[in-house]
């Protein structure tokens, strides 16, 4: 991921236990609920029409 991103692996686990810190393991951006430990992304609209 951090080659995709174009940054360190240094830089990406920094960022990821920075924001680790300050929202806990997940948060809601939009409609998608982004999980910090372990790292994923949920669609929360996934499957509704």
């Amino acid at each position: 991921m951090a080659e995709h991103l174009d940054v360190t692996e240094e830089f990406l686990k920094d960022a990821l236990d920075a924001y680790l810190l300050k929202y806990g393991k997940c948060t809601v951006v939009d409609n998608y609920m982004v999980f910090f430990e372990p790292l994923g992304v949920v669609d929360m609209n996934y499957g509704i029409e």
